[in-house]
């Protein structure tokens, strides 16, 4: 019988191949390279070091005879121990503690960051990566309220992804002496419903990662030697169904083509390459090791609109099989977000999600917060009054902040609620929100409002807040999950929502509460399977009748 091993597509730097592989006996990634030979060398194997910490970042030195690698040895702490080993000898030469991000310049020096007290970076500087520790830094731009600002480099221009200010992300050049934001010049300008999420620069062009009407995009930007970038940005067509992108590690600067990672809720993950320099706009999916995305014949993934009461249109994406009866009869699984495939998968991408860009998102922050929860509301009902489904038949998954407008709807209507998992909610926002001594409170001022300098917000978080508006009602099943190394939410603000809503409930069914002492806000890599299998084994039992 042969044994499944899943190997992700080669990514090329120099003479090596650089690939990751999991089998069912040995499932976390293995990181290895392949020579031309088809000799094989393994870097990283996160089997035999999950026991040490969960992996951060990863980097191969430019003559690729270093290897750098970030662990995060306290689960849930998200602060990170660096190794740099030597590939040729085998041997670690230096372990540097308490580290957020590294790159290495050359094989000589490691570049690294540390963090602040709130763990927020603050500024971008430049320095001569052939020579870091004796050229002057050069600050890019000093930290402004609103301003948000990446970079990358190309022949003497800096590339520069920035809000400028507040609004969606743009494309801004400037000259490497030139730095200061006023010399800064826009060559990719706001485009009506596209937003830029993130670009990796290459020698020949710029890709920008996008989206657009919700739906995910690439345009590439060409630096070719004697065009004018600014009417050259072109957009490549993905495959039909496609809900996410994301980028490969693309490490060669001087590749002609790019690595992607494509799927959707009826579409495994899979790896497709595109030329920047071909004519052709379709992704090339006939490469050795690649996935040719062809639909699935027996499932459909589509996109349909609720309105809210205020009359924004609420888009989801909407996953079941082909020729589905409507005739309310099926159990449908909403997502305040994320994705996932007889049941109905919906997406919910209500307003303070990101998918349509940052205006979408900033228009249910602060005392605007409850928007969320209108708009998954209303994708319920829009979802039974299209007879997708029944009141009693809507299962909620949701996880960290988007507990929050979850176990507010939970709260609202129970009755249309037949079971609800809740992943390290965020549902004691009022008491979190008005303590700044927790560690993000003050961070998370723009995103929940400061309920202590304005009453309006105080208000507003006091009726969204779901731990303090439980009331005596008859709620459904609902397993919630805390970690007690959760640096985002702390551990005991899940725990008190479970003892509240227990001693609410007049029904029957049961509230439980899954505590883990490993990992943090994120999860235990090593049981992430086991974790997921759980969750959808309780919403399959609770929706069958089970826990009652």
């Amino acid at each position: 019988m042969a044994i499944f091993m899943q190997d992700s597509l080669p990514e090329t730097l120099g003479i090596y191949q650089y690939l990751t592989r999991a089998t069912p006996a040995r499932p976390l990634p293995c990181y290895l390279r392949r020579q031309s030979s088809g000799f094989e060398e393994i870097l990283l194997d996160m089997n035999d070091i999950s026991s040490e910490g969960t992996l951060g970042q990863m980097k191969v030195s430019k003559s690729q005879k270093l290897l750098a690698y970030t662990l995060e040895t306290q689960q849930g702490s998200e602060i990170y121990t660096v190794h740099v080993d030597d590939l040729e000898t085998g041997r670690t030469l230096d372990i540097i503690p308490d580290v957020h991000s590294i790159e290495l310049a050359g094989d000589k020096s490691l570049l690294y960051t540390v963090g602040d007290s709130s763990k927020r970076p603050s500024m971008v500087h430049i320095l001569d990566a052939a020579n870091p520790w004796h050229q002057s830094k050069i600050c890019i731009q000093s930290r402004a309220e609103g301003c948000e600002y990446f970079i990358e480099h190309h022949e003497g221009l800096l590339y520069i992804l920035t809000n400028d200010g507040g609004g969606e992300y743009v494309v801004k050049v400037a000259e490497l002496k030139g730095t200061r934001k006023g010399q800064w010049e826009t060559v990719v300008p706001v485009r009506q419903g596209c937003c830029i999420e993130d670009m990796d620069i290459f020698e020949s062009a710029l890709v920008l990662y996008e989206r657009r009407n919700g739906w995910p995009a690439i345009s590439i930007l060409s630096l070719q030697s004697g065009t004018d970038p600014r009417h050259q940005l072109r957009e490549i067509c993905l495959p039909e169904d496609m809900a996410e992108v994301v980028p490969g590690a693309n490490p060669d600067f001087k590749a002609r083509d790019i690595i992607v990672r494509l799927s959707s809720p009826v579409n495994p993950e899979g790896a497709s390459d595109e030329s920047k320099q071909s004519d052709t706009t379709n992704l090339e999916n006939g490469a050795p090791g690649s996935i040719t995305f062809e639909s699935d014949p027996e499932f459909i993934c589509t996109r349909v609109e609720a309105q809210s009461p205020d009359g924004t249109m609420i888009p989801i994406t909407l996953s079941h099989q082909r020729g589905l009866r409507m005739d309310g009869s099926h159990p449908v699984l909403l997502h305040a977000y994320g994705a996932y495939g007889m049941w109905v998968v919906a997406l919910a991408h209500v307003r303070g999600g990101g998918e349509l860009g940052r205006q979408w998102h900033k228009s249910a922050t602060g005392s605007a917060k409850s928007k969320s929860l209108d708009d998954l509301e209303a994708c319920m009902d829009f979802l039974i009054r299209r007879r997708y489904t029944s009141k009693g038949l809507v299962a909620l998954e949701a996880a960290s902040a988007g507990g929050l407008p979850a176990a507010a709807l939970i709260n609202r209507r129970p009755d249309c609620i037949g079971a609800a998992v809740l992943r390290v909610p965020f549902v004691d926002v009022l008491t979190a929100m008005q303590d700044p001594s927790l560690p993000l409170t003050v961070h998370e001022y723009d995103e929940f409002g400061n309920p202590a300098a304005d009453e309006e917000t105080l208000q507003s978080l006091r009726a969204l807040c779901p731990y303090q508006n439980i009331r005596p009602n008859t709620f459904p099943p609902v397993l919630v999950t805390c970690a007690l190394n959760d640096q985002r939410v702390p551990a005991w603000g899940p725990a008190k929502y479970v003892a509240r809503l227990r001693a609410n409930q007049l029904g029957s069914a049961e509230i439980f509460l899954e505590h883990s002492a490993k990992g943090g806000h994120f999860g235990d890599d090593a049981n992430a399977v086991q974790d997921a299998a759980r969750n959808y084994a309780f919403l399959l039992h609770a929706m069958d009748g089970g826990w009652r």
